[in-house]
C-alpha cells in the first residue's frame, strides 16, 4: 500500500499520513523606519517649550514695561514742576533785581541830592551867620551862595 505518485515518498495509507507541499520560508517585510517622526516629535516639543518659555518672558516684560512707563510719567511731571519752579523762581529772581537796581538808582539820587543840599546848607549857615554879624558884604556874598546852590 504505497502511494502510486512517482514524485512523492512512499507512505503506508493506513497510517493516515497527508501529503503536504513543504512550507517555504517567506521574508517579513522589514519594520519603516520611525526616525523622521522621532525627529519630527523632538523639534515639535522644542518649539513649544521654547515658544512657552517666550511667552512668559513676553508677559513678564509686559508688566514690567507697564510699570516703567507708569515710573517715567511720574518722573515727567516731577520734572515738569520743578521746571515751573525753576521758571518761578527765575522770573521773580528778575523783579529782585529790577528793585535792587531802582532802589540803587534812588539811592544814589539821593546822595547825589544830598551833596547839592550840603553845599545850600553851608551857604544857608553862612548867610545866617553873616545876619547875625550883621555884615552887609558877608551877606551878599552868602546870599549868591545860597542863590546859586539853592
Amino acid at each position: 500500500m504505497t502511494n502510486p505518485t512517482p514524485d512523492a515518498p512512499e507512505y503506508p495509507a493506513t497510517q493516515g499520513y497527508v501529503y503536504e507541499q513543504p512550507v517555504t520560508p517567506v521574508a517579513t517585510p522589514p519594520k519603516p523606519k520611525r526616525t523622521g517622526l522621532i525627529v519630527l516629535s523632538v523639534i515639535a516639543v522644542l518649539l513649544l517649550g521654547g515658544a512657552t518659555a517666550f511667552g512668559v518672558l513676553y508677559f513678564k516684560e509686559k508688566d514690567h514695561a507697564s510699570s516703567v512707563s507708569l515710573e517715567l510719567d511720574s518722573t515727567k511731571k516731577d520734572l515738569t514742576a520743578s521746571a515751573q519752579r525753576e521758571n518761578a523762581a527765575k522770573a521773580d529772581l528778575a523783579k529782585e533785581q529790577d528793585l535792587r537796581n531802582k532802589a540803587e538808582e534812588a539811592q544814589k539820587k539821593a546822595e547825589g541830592a544830598s551833596t547839592s543840599n550840603k553845599a545850600c546848607h553851608e551857604a544857608a549857615n553862612n548867610l545866617r551867620a553873616a545876619a547875625i554879624s550883621q555884615d552887609e558884604k558877608k551877606v551878599e556874598a552868602a546870599f549868591e551862595a545860597v542863590f546859586l546852590n539853592c
